[in-house]
């Protein structure tokens, strides 16, 4: 007897007995039995039991006696025989009477039926478990239907709230805006003296002409230098509704009056309320200038939370290098009311140590009281550059409320910090010494006499290098000497030839070639000049290329052309170099000194048809192609450098001579802003991928209209599309993709940024939009300590924690317990290995993590006791069963 998937199947032999016609015996398409089977056994036990009781034919009792005895029936069956039982009881050496043998077969066809029955209750199950199955898959259907509704339900309110913030936006603009009429009549009354004066002179003519005329519109001044003029009250109303009426000292409204107005008000005054004025107004300062609000300059309150104001909900689409900068910049003005508008923002405007950086820097002492009383860090990042300056009242202010002079508390092993030396570079003679004499220890002296030798006049130099250099000169050796001599050479004071020969003299024993080198020229911007120069070549320095690369730089043609007759030689790389720093000037008299010398060359990184593409210079690009010749190459750096500039003629002229474009062109001028360009790229067949949106996701202004303009027209792209939105931490991007159906990323990088950053908003974003955190516990190991910043103790790279300028980056106490609470998945070991790593830095950190890796621990091993009974009953199982199977596998042997 053969079995199949625990079912049982009759033997071929006993089959033919029973039956004629196998077909009596029908089975499934598995070959498993079926209904007919037990049809057919049930009768055939029927005629068993009849031939027992002596109701058979003779013929029928005949054949049953000469079948096979049943211990033949039993070596036939297989495993986990139902009948197993009842074989074990017939012994083998015994002679069964034809009763008994019949009794057997009807215990065996019982046996049959029963099984036969159990069968077909297993197939009605496996139907139902199917249909189940079917009901379940509907279930996830609809399930997945509710999904995609809930989620256009979602789209649609986030729709809804973006329309009712513009509704909003364009209430208060209109209130705001009716506010502003009613209060600017009162500026032209800061200029009434010139415009009383003003309309004395000029008004009863133009009254008279305009009575002729029927009244005019006045605009902007015309080529011939006059302008049409308007006074109110004579020929109807204002073209914008009207400053003042005719009588008052504001009567005549002129362009010229109004420019004088502008001149005289702070630069964000114009587009923030003189432009609202009328229609002629804002026609008459349309340029740039006029269009523009710079955030480092005094905005108007009112403006300003207009636009970052919290009602807006202008932040959420900032990224934030661009919100950083705006909080810097606003710091930077002075206006407190505007940095409170911020600071309400909280957690999309952090207040640190480099806001006051920008606001001492600006010097404005207000806006650092205001910073301290917030609670932000005086120990500024940038003390050298506040000393640059000059307000000792606002380094003596951060000396007194925090600042620990000598430097951060991990800066003090770097070399030339030094601001009594950023105060002497800036000419401020009087505040390095009354920092000298306050902290007279701890200075850097090379840094010091730099300084010194580049900003203060002769007297100071002598004056601080006895004082110092004199009382210390193992610390000034000949390669500091050259530093010394170079500030010298550069320096722009008067006396920088009696500075230059005083320190010559100091050591005598070194020539001037070994205090004067390349590097002194090299790397700064100062005043190159021909008398310069050839003062220098009288003293013994040699020509060195680093003057000749200033030059160039400068444009400066004619001290050019004299460093290459005095013998300058510049190699391949220079020379390239050169002709790059000339073009992305727009020099062009240098390059043609440079072609008539023959260093008019490119290369891979310095090209200098690049920079002019990139300069939007087509005259200059058109000029190096032809001076040049053979050897200027049209390559794809040519043409992206041609997209980033924004400058269609630059570009169908590349196109036109044949010049190679890349992915990387139109992702160029996607990342610089230029929708023009991009839009002419496209047209043109210009190819694209990922890299264009990701490019997007750096626009500062505008990223939302270039990825609805790629996503409409086709653009590829996948999820590092959202990982690059993620890094700008722009929540309204984020949004936009994954509302659109940009890909997810699926390894939890995206939070990295994030929680580096302590950007809080954009964490909450990426789990609002069901952002996973990846697969392991990657994420919050990384998140403990930064990958670029850890060093393994074990390792021999030769890289050190030491080796950084600042702590490990990592994530700060309030972002890794919200991951936590978030459901980000944690490893002990490493969460505690990166914690210890960290731990001279963020204690608090370290301290938070034991205590987290101790629950982890406890809670493991509460789950382990709860899953050890279970566990151990499956053990159990699984050795009663590989017992059972022995058994069987004995008796089969036996």
């Amino acid at each position: 007897m053969a079995t199949s998937a625990g079912s049982f199947r009759l033997s071929d032999e006993f089959t033919f007995r029973m039956s004629a016609d196998p077909a009596h015996f029908p089975a499934d398409g598995h070959g498993e039995v079926g209904t007919g089977h037990t049809a057919l056994l049930a009768q055939q036990l029927q005629q068993l039991d009849l031939q027992l009781r002596g109701q058979q034919p003779e013929g029928l009792r005949q054949d049953l006696e000469v079948q096979r005895p049943a211990q033949k029936l039993v070596d036939q069956r297989q495993d986990l025989d139902p009948a197993q039982e009842l074989e074990d009881q017939l012994d083998p050496a015994q002679e069964l009477d034809p009763a008994q043998e019949l009794e057997d077969q009807r215990q065996y066809l019982e046996l049959q039926l029963r099984e036969a029955k159990l069968e077909q209750e297993r197939a009605e199950l496996g139907r139902a478990e199917l249909e189940l199955e079917q009901r379940r898959a509907e279930l996830g259907r609809r399930e997945q239907e509710v999904e995609r509704q809930r989620a256009d339900v979602e789209r649609r309110a986030l729709e809804l709230g973006l329309l009712r913030q513009r509704a909003e936006l364009r209430r208060q603009e209109h209130a705001r805006l009716s506010l502003q009429r009613q209060q600017l009549p009162q500026l032209p009354e800061q200029a009434d003296g010139l415009v009383q004066q003003q309309a004395q002179e000029i008004g009863p003519d133009l009254r008279r002409q305009q009575r002729c005329q029927g009244g005019t519109q006045w605009g902007p001044a015309g080529e011939g230098g006059t302008s049409s003029a308007w006074i109110p009250g004579v020929a109807g109303d204002a073209p914008g509704g009207g400053l003042a009426s005719e009588g008052g000292p504001s009567s005549a409204w002129i362009p010229g009056v109004v420019e004088g107005v502008a001149a005289c008000l702070p630069p964000n005054e114009v587009p923030c309320l003189l432009r609202l004025v009328d229609k002629a107004t804002a026609a008459l300062f349309r340029g740039r200038q006029h269009t523009t609000i710079l955030p480092a300059q005094p905005v108007p309150p009112h403006e300003f939370a207009r636009q970052w104001g919290a009602a807006g909900g202008a932040a959420r689409g900032l990224s934030l290098l661009n919100r950083r900068q705006l909080l810097h910049k606003t710091a930077a003005s002075g206006v407190v009311a505007n940095m409170e508008v911020l600071a309400a923002q909280g957690e999309y405007f952090q207040l640190t140590g480099r806001t006051m950086s920008a606001a001492a820097k600006a010097g404005q002492m207000e806006m650092c009281r205001w910073l301290k009383a917030r609670g932000c860090s005086a120990a500024v990042h940038e003390f050298e550059a506040v000393a640059g300056t000059g307000r000792q009242d606002v380094c003596e202010w951060l000396l007194e409320n925090g600042y620990s002079y000598g430097g951060e508390k991990y800066g003090a092993a770097f070399a030339y910090w030094s601001p009594p030396g950023a105060a002497a570079a800036a000419g401020h003679a009087d505040l390095m010494e009354w920092l000298l004499q306050r902290y007279p220890d701890g200075h850097d002296i090379p840094a010091l006499l730099c300084g010194a030798a580049k900003g203060c006049d002769l007297p100071t130099l002598q004056r601080v290098f006895r004082a110092w250099a004199d009382q210390a000169p193992e610390q000034l050796s000949a390669f500091e000497m050259q530093k010394v001599v170079g500030s010298a050479a550069r320096s722009a004071t008067p006396d920088w030839r009696e500075k230059v020969q005083w320190l010559l003299a100091r050591r005598p024993g070194l020539r001037p070639v070994d205090l004067l080198t390349e590097s002194s020229f090299f790397y700064e911007e100062y005043d190159v000049s021909l008398d310069r120069f050839k003062w220098l070549l009288q003293q013994g320095v040699p020509p060195v290329p680093g003057y000749a690369a200033s030059a160039a730089r400068q444009g400066r043609a004619d001290v050019l052309q004299h460093a290459f007759g005095a013998g300058v030689v510049l190699d391949r790389q220079m020379a390239a170099r050169v002709c790059s720093w000339a073009s992305q000037r727009n020099h062009r008299a240098a390059l043609e000194v440079l072609q008539a010398h023959g260093y008019l060359i490119s290369a891979d990184v310095d090209n200098p048809l690049a920079q002019a593409a990139r300069q939007g210079n087509a005259g200059l690009l058109a000029w190096l192609v032809q001076a040049m010749g053979s050897s200027a190459e049209l390559s794809t750096d040519v043409f992206t450098a041609a997209a980033a500039s924004g400058s269609i003629e630059i570009m169908e002229w590349l196109h036109e001579r044949g010049c190679p474009w890349d992915v990387g062109t139109l992702a160029r001028a996607v990342t610089k802003g230029n929708l023009q360009a991009a839009r002419w790229l496209h047209e043109r067949g210009c190819p694209w991928d990922a890299r264009a949106f990701k490019a997007a996701t750096s626009v500062a202004v505008g990223g939302v209209e270039f990825l609805a303009w790629l996503h409409a027209r086709g653009c590829p792209w996948d999820a590092s599309v959202v990982n690059s939105a993620a890094v700008a931490c722009n929540e309204v991007q984020l949004e936009w993709l994954v509302m659109h159906g940009c890909p997810m990323p699926e390894d939890g990088r995206a939070y990295w940024s994030a929680v580096h950053d302590h950007d809080m908003p954009t964490l909450r974003c990426l789990t609002r939009l069901r952002c996973p955190f990846g697969p392991g516990c990657d994420l919050f190991t990384h998140a403990v300590v930064h990958p670029a910043h850890y060093f393994d103790p074990d390792s021999d790279d030769g890289y050190f924690r030491d080796s950084l300028q600042e702590a490990p980056a990592g994530g700060n106490l309030h972002t890794l317990r919200w991951l936590v609470e978030a459901g980000c998945p944690v490893d002990p070991d490493m969460a505690m290995r990166m914690a210890t790593y960290r731990r001279w830095y963020a204690p608090d950190v370290y301290d938070w993590v034991v205590v987290l890796v101790a629950q982890l621990q406890e809670q493991q091993r509460r789950e382990e006791q709860q899953q050890r009974p279970q566990q151990q009953h499956q053990v159990q199982q699984q050795q009663q069963q590989r017992s059972s199977q022995r058994r069987r596998k004995g008796r089969r042997g036996g």
